[in-house]
């Protein structure tokens, strides 16, 4: 992608790759230009569509603060965020996804803050389920509003870790804290692996209790997902951040860490529940069931063992439960005894 001219430089830089979403296209980018400033830029990125999404971006083509790009092939989520960070020329970056909504007033909302200068902002988010038309009101984080947190004992992961809140897009990142770190292309579950990449660097964060963006669940669930690649890069995706947790320690294992080993093993125990609970839905349910148990039952196991008697009472309790539930569905349709 050859560079493009840049204007000087921006406060933010909102970053959208776009990909065969002709039905949302028009939502997202209108959410979005009431809300640009001088001091702001929206770059969208069509990762050859096979839609009529190109078509849809012409209509701003020539917009003030507004750049159009297009991609020679498709590369997908990964590689097009990439890209677009290159082009980027705001002290602050956010990835918004092209089928969501940025909410009114939520880039006011970050400018008004940004002078905390932290070097990541959290965000609460809506998330609208399409199926049903319902919109359920989530937090992105676990603690004190508009304050200044430090990074101590690694506050940010545990946060992290413990809300689930992995999404790119209810963050907004300095640039000078991502602009090395890229997006893992060709794997799914992106968000994971740059979250675990990153959080090391992080000095402060920020959290902003200001519902910033609609996420859109489009109609279908996991189940339709499910595949062996998709197993794959879900595991591997909390096998990933265990390592880099591990390498960050260098073997001084804290609460942190087997709070970590905790919250994996739950993963990989809600994977195989979701074959159980779903056995009738899916053609090659029993096959998922069977590579997902012989390439990461052993790992997980470690974990479990490893966390068993260091995390609490409670959480040991629900330890053992998740791991009787395991043993009962793998033994029920594989017939393994573990």
């Amino acid at each position: 992608m050859p560079a493009q001219n840049k204007p000087t430089k921006k406060q933010l830089s909102i970053l959208v790759p776009v990909y065969n979403v002709s039905l949302y296209l028009n939502e997202c980018i209108d959410s979005i230009l009431p809300q640009l400033t001088e001091q702001t830029e929206l770059i969208l990125m069509n990762d050859a569509s096979t839609d009529n999404s190109a078509e849809i971006l012409q209509q701003y083509q020539g917009l003030e603060n507004v750049t159009i790009l297009h991609a020679p092939k498709n590369g997908g989520l990964s590689v097009t965020r990439n890209e677009l960070l290159k082009q980027a020329c705001g002290e602050y970056i956010w990835f918004v996804d092209s089928d969501d909504v940025v909410n009114s007033g939520a880039i006011q909302e970050f400018l008004q803050y940004k002078n905390l200068d932290a070097d990541i902002y959290l965000f609460d988010y809506i998330v609208y389920d399409e199926k049903l038309g319902k919109n359920y009101h989530k937090k992105g984080f676990l603690g004190a509003k508009k304050n200044i947190h430090t990074n101590q004992q690694d506050s940010f992961l545990k946060n992290i870790v413990k809300s689930n809140v992995y999404y790119a897009w209810n963050k907004i990142y300095k640039k000078s804290l991502i602009e090395q770190c890229e997006f893992k292309a060709g794997l799914k579950f992106e968000d994971i692996y740059f979250i675990s990449d990153i959080c090391y660097s992080i000095n402060t964060y920020s959290y902003i209790n200001k519902e910033v963006i609609i996420y859109r669940v489009r109609e279908g669930s996991i189940v339709n997902s499910l595949s062996f690649s998709y197993i794959d890069d879900y595991l591997n995706a909390f096998i990933y951040q265990v390592d880099k947790y591990r390498q960050h320690i260098n073997g001084d294992k804290q609460e942190l860490y087997f709070y970590l080993l905790y919250k994996s093993y739950n993963r990989y125990v809600g994977l195989i529940r979701e074959f159980d609970e779903n056995k009738n839905k899916l053609d090659n349910n029993i096959e998922l069931m069977q590579y997902a148990y012989q390439n990461f039952n052993t790992i997980f196991d470690r974990y479990y063992q490893e966390s068993l008697n260091n995390i609490g009472l409670f959480r040991n309790r629900t330890l053992k439960r998740n791991k009787n539930k395991v043993i009962n569905i793998i033994k029920k349709h594989l017939g393994v005894d573990i």
